[in-house]
């Protein structure tokens, strides 16, 4: 097929930019995807700025793009059927892509999936229902569901778990924007105590370390567990923390995430990942990465 027929929209998400399928590779055990993330462009092309302009005076400058290309970025992913496991590739500072991903699945499961049922009239059809009778016939309260979560150590989660008496401290790291209501009022209130300032104190793009004496109970920490080890945004410096009794260093959940670096051979051509290259190099490593489970 070729590349522009490979996008699946989101119809409800407006803001979303498009994902392609730029490419597909079987290995042994498991299937290289990568897909092809769309930037935001115009017809006028991709914008940019100089880094040497001025705050205040940078000049906006469109890039012009090919009439019938796609500007934007690759991502990878390895998937293993027998292990359960969706691992996300990224190189040096490649974005993951992840995202784009789930949407990708989720929509072409909803739309074109060998369980969809399609009323057609004319050149248009329409989904009314999903089915795995084979009768054509929709199945009440059926629809399509693709999750991901992240891969936890659970070993290391149990002990702290085991050890919840003896946490006396919680240390959260993160970052506050104004689209984060949430986290923009808890920092206001912040400010206001630390610095005797108006709740009202705007606070935009701030990072925020805060330390809290707390002890909590082992089903608070579970829950806290879960909720962290599961947000999609939580990554990098953002962190959750725990100081126990006796204890000097702090036990952070962000390193209990199943991830880890490793040098593959590759093939490079224009800035991407050859895909057989790719398959054969995480099929070689395979026992080493997934040992990063452990």
């Amino acid at each position: 097929m070729e590349l522009q027929q490979t996008k699946v929209l989101d119809t409800n998400d407006q803001d979303a930019e498009p994902v392609y399928l730029f490419g597909i590779e079987k290995g042994a055990t498991g299937w290289v995807v990568s897909t092809w993330n769309e930037i935001p462009h115009s017809d006028a092309g991709v914008p940019s700025v100089s880094m040497k302009a001025k705050v205040g005076s940078a000049q906006v400058k469109m890039n012009a793009i090919d009439q019938f290309s796609i500007p934007g970025y690759p991502s990878y992913f390895w998937i293993i059927p027998g292990e359960n496991v969706l691992a996300t590739v990224r190189f040096e500072m490649s974005r993951s892509g992840q995202g784009g991903l789930v949407s990708y699945v989720s929509q072409f499961m909803a739309q074109f999936s060998s369980y969809v049922i399609k009323k057609v009239s004319g050149t248009d059809s329409t989904v009314v229902g999903y089915t795995d009778k084979g009768d054509g016939v929709p199945q009440q309260g059926v629809r399509p569901v693709f999750r991901t979560s992240v891969s936890q150590k659970p070993d290391r989660h149990k002990k702290l778990i085991a050890n919840y008496a003896r946490i006396r401290r919680v240390i959260r790291r993160g970052h506050v924007t104004t689209t984060n209501a949430v986290g923009r009022k808890a920092w206001q209130g912040a400010i206001a105590f630390i610095r005797g300032l108006s709740a009202s104190t705007n606070a935009v793009g701030q990072r925020v370390m805060m330390e809290v004496d707390y002890r909590p109970t082992k089903a608070e920490l579970e829950a806290m567990i879960e909720a962290e080890m599961n947000d999609p945004n939580t990554d990098g410096w953002d962190d959750m923390g725990f100081m126990l009794d006796k204890d000097p260093n702090p036990h952070w959940l962000g390193r209990e995430r199943c991830r880890g670096e490793i040098t593959l051979n590759v093939n490079i051509k224009n800035d991407t990942i050859e895909l057989a290259s790719l398959v054969k190099a995480l099929e070689d490593k395979k026992k080493t990465i997934l040992d990063f489970r452990k």
